[in-house]
């Protein structure tokens, strides 16, 4: 994190939990506002298909991740 001080792990723990529970709570609220705005049918196909991308990306992610870190000569996941 960039905006940490380094060598404070503390510090980093506190604001990636911060982060986390920000994350969290815009879910939620996200979640009620669509119930309050959408008629049903178009929330259970809404919230289904952007649930279903999210945990695709949350799968994949670490394994890109691994990819990268793995090779530095990798041609498809360069660094601009």
């Amino acid at each position: 994190m960039s905006f940490t001080i380094h060598g404070h792990e503390a510090g980093v723990l506190i604001v990636a939990t911060l982060a986390k529970l920000c994350i969290a709570m815009s879910f939620a609220s996200a979640y009620v506002y669509a119930s309050e705005v959408y008629p049903t049918s178009i929330i259970n196909a809404a919230v289904g298909f952007c649930v279903t991308c999210g945990r695709l990306g949350g799968t994949v992610a670490p394994a890109l991740l691994a990819f990268k870190l793995s090779d530095d000569d990798n041609a498809y996941l360069e660094d601009n």
